[in-house]
This record gives C-alpha cells, sequence and structure tokens, in this order.
C-alpha cells in the first residue's frame, strides 16, 4: 500500500513529459519572437539610433572622457555609447554588433532570472530559461526588440539583477567580496540608465546585513556614483509629468502605476491593466512578509530575496516613469518602450511564489503572463512596420544619392537638419554605405 504523499508513477511520468514539452515550447516561442523582431531590423538607424550616430559625429574632436559624461536627454549611458563606438569603429557601422549584443543581453536576463528561480532544484532552470526568454521576446515589447539604441533597459536590468543577486550572496554568506563585487555591479547599471541608482540604494540597503566596513565602502561608492552623475548634469523638461499636487493627480498616479505593472493584459483594455497590476502589487507585498517571516524563523535564501528585491526595482522604476510620462495620457504607461521591467517583475514574483509557496500556481502565473504578452496592442506593431519600410525606401533613396525630407521625416523628427550626419556617413563609408 503506497503512502498517499508518495507521488503515483503516472503523475512522476506526467511531471517528466512536462518538465521536456515546457521548454522546448518555450525556447521555440523564443525563437518565433527573435524570428517576428528580426523582420524588422535595418542597417540604417530610425529614431533614437540617429542619437548615437550624432553623438559618433563629434566624439572624435571631443576629449575621450566626453563618452562617460556626455548626456542623453535625462539619461547618462556610456555603456551603449561604448557598443555604438565599436559598432561603427569595428564593423562600419552596420548595426550587425548592436543587434548581436541586443540579443546577448535578452538571453543574459533570461538566463540570470532562471538560474536564480531554480537555484536549490535540479533539472529546472532550463525550464525557467526558456520561460523568461519566451516572455521577453514577447511582441509586446517591440520597440525593446528592434532598437539598439533601448538596448539601455535590458543593459540596466542585467547588471541590476546580477547586482542584487550578489549583495543578497553577500548577506547570505557575509562575504564582503560578494558586496564589493555588487557595489561594482550596481556602478555598471548606472552606467546603463538612471534607474540604476534604485540598484544602487538597494545595494546599500544591503549593506547593512554584511558588515560596518562593508556599509561604510558601499556608502562612500554611491556617492562617488551621485557626484559622478550630477557634475555638469543639465536637468531636462518633463511636458508629460504628471501633476500629484490634488488628490485627482495621485488617483491618476496610482492608475496609472497599476497599469504599467498590468501592462501585460493591454489587449483587454487599461481597466483589466489596473486590476491586473494592483493583484500583482499585492502578491508580491504578500510574499515579501512570507519571505521576512521565513527569514526571522529558519533561514536567509539569497535567491528568493534577490527576486524580491528585483521585483521592487521594477516597481520603483514604473512609479518614477508614470510620475513623468503619465501627463500625458494613460496609453503613455503601456507603450513598448516600458514593458520590460513590468514583464521582469512579474518573472520575479512568480519566481518568489515558485520558491516560498506554490510552484502550480506559479506556473499558471508564467503561463497567463506569457499569453497576455503574444497579444499586445496593434498599433505599435503597425507603427514599427511602417518605419522598417520607410527604412528601407530611405535607404535606397540615399544610396542613390537623393534625399526625400517627407520621406525621411517617417524614421526621424523633420525639425532636424540631418543632411550633414548624412554626408559624415557617406564620406567614411559608415552604415548603409559601407562597402
Amino acid at each position: 500500500m503506497t503512502d498517499a504523499a508518495t507521488p503515483t508513477a503516472r503523475a512522476v511520468l506526467t511531471a517528466r513529459v512536462f518538465s521536456f514539452i515546457a521548454p522546448v515550447a518555450a525556447f521555440a516561442l523564443a525563437l518565433y519572437g527573435f524570428a517576428f523582431a528580426g523582420q524588422f531590423w535595418r542597417v540604417i538607424p530610425v529614431m533614437d539610433g540617429w542619437g548615437g550616430v550624432l553623438f559618433l559625429e563629434h566624439l572624435w574632436s571631443a576629449p575621450y572622457h566626453h563618452i562617460v559624461i556626455n548626456q542623453h536627454n535625462e539619461q547618462r549611458i556610456p555603456w551603449v555609447r561604448l557598443l555604438y563606438v565599436l559598432d561603427f569603429s569595428l564593423f562600419e557601422g552596420r548595426a550587425s554588433f548592436l543587434y548581436a549584443t541586443l540579443v546577448a543581453h535578452i538571453i543574459a536576463l533570461a538566463g540570470l532570472l532562471g538560474l536564480i528561480i531554480a537555484r536549490g532544484t535540479n533539472g529546472m532552470a532550463l525550464m525557467f530559461v526558456a520561460i523568461s526568454l519566451a516572455i521577453f521576446t514577447a511582441p509586446i515589447q517591440i520597440m525593446n526588440l528592434v532598437n539598439p539604441p533601448l538596448m539601455l533597459w535590458w543593459s540596466v536590468d542585467v547588471f541590476s539583477i546580477a547586482a542584487l543577486y550578489c549583495a543578497t550572496l553577500a548577506i547570505e554568506r557575509r562575504s564582503e567580496r560578494h558586496l564589493a563585487l555588487a557595489i561594482f555591479l550596481s556602478a555598471m547599471a548606472l552606467c546603463g540608465a538612471m534607474t540604476g541608482f534604485i540598484t544602487v540604494a538597494l545595494v546599500v540597503a544591503a549593506s547593512i546585513f554584511v558588515s560596518p566596513r562593508g556599509s561604510i565602502a558601499a556608502c562612500c561608492a554611491s556617492a562617488i556614483l551621485a557626484v559622478w552623475y550630477f557634475i555638469g548634469y543639465v536637468p531636462q523638461p518633463q511636458p508629460a509629468r504628471l501633476n500629484v499636487h490634488s488628490a485627482a493627480g495621485i488617483i491618476s498616479f496610482i492608475y496609472g502605476f497599476c497599469v504599467q505593472i498590468g501592462t501585460f493584459a493591454q489587449g483587454l483594455g487599461l481597466r483589466t491593466c489596473a486590476i491586473t497590476g494592483a493583484a500583482g502589487l499585492l502578491l508580491w507585498s504578500v510574499l515579501a512578509i512570507l519571505f521576512l517571516r521565513r527569514w526571522l524563523t529558519t533561514r536567509f535564501d539569497a535567491a528568493t530575496a534577490c527576486l524580491l528585491a528585483v521585483a521592487a526595482f521594477c516597481a520603483i522604476s514604473a512609479a518614477l516613469s508614470t510620475y513623468t510620462r503619465a501627463g500625458a495620457g494613460m496609453y503613455a504607461m503601456t507603450v513598448s518602450r516600458y514593458a520590460t521591467n513590468a514583464l521582469l517583475f512579474w518573472i520575479a514574483t512568480a519566481g518568489i511564489l515558485r520558491r516560498l509557496h506554490d510552484h502550480r500556481i506559479a506556473m499558471v502565473i508564467f503561463g497567463v503572463v506569457l499569453l497576455g504578452a503574444y497579444f499586445p496592442n496593434r498599433y505599435e506593431i503597425q507603427t514599427t512596420a511602417m518605419q522598417a519600410k520607410a527604412a528601407t525606401v530611405v535607404t535606397e533613396q540615399l544610396r542613390r544619392g537623393e534625399f526625400d525630407r517627407q520621406e525621411f521625416a517617417k524614421i526621424f523628427p523633420a525639425e532636424f537638419d540631418m543632411s550633414p550626419t548624412i554626408n559624415y556617413l557617406r564620406r567614411n563609408k559608415l552604415s548603409i554605405f559601407a562597402d
């Protein structure tokens, strides 16, 4: 007679079949996602990509530290700048290196998440890597899959997750070496985008539980990073900033915040996004309490703590972008460039649930997020397709020596005269003019 707690042969077989089919299906979806995005890849820069060319055009006559301190809107993005320099210096600006590094960032992010979620379990890492990769390549964030300049969102997430995992390992092992690595990686996150400051703050908070010396070192490092970032910093106008100095503004902020967290459900409307986002934040709060209880009563788990910190990072990022962008309307909260952190929030939260409580419910969440991510708002897909078509037309025109300002305005705002920059590319045989 078998024990009721002992799994039956059928249950074991079902689990094994699922553990094989799930990653294969997820990897197939990820390949489809890359192929779908790849049809829109073009050599000629589109929109923000011209900012990289403008930077390079003036880099050689500027001091070399220009790459580190040069400001792009409200961001300092030396990591992405460096990748552009490498692409134009070593690969003639053909964009092949940029797209390869974009794919590498996505794979690295999925790989880190999968390994952290599966820590301590045998044979589960591949499944969670595959599921994360399938979610990150979904069309819901098409702009982040086809525009190399938006690699800044992927880079800050990769470095942030690595930094937070090292920080939680430092707590678990009381290791100042892990803390030092976490500080370095948080600095790299700040080189990706301004939201890296959230990572720096979380690493400083983690250092309190490591050692007094480590805490002092983390505080000093964060001060140095802040000085570097804000020396010569020029505040940028924020015309879409939300007014939160009234009850209506606060309500709009909360609503927009929830919409952005639940953006994977955008195919069902803003109200569904808001409800889904609120449910996700509530679930994260409950899981945070469960984790604290387990930490106080049994032991500290670095992987679970890291996932909690990652979800907190995403939530704070969403709050900041809601404050600076929601004035343009609630649909601005569901644009694809902000979808990466929303998806990351749900992957991290489902990973926490899987580690703390219930594997099956976590898998249901993964499935729902994946399903929603493949049914995005069609407007951005159509816009991306039109830009890719226009990029092809402009490429052919420029190679013939023609310049149609009206057509070019489809891939870069018309109020800027890009003739000198195009001549720079032609003169140096770069990008579409490379042999």
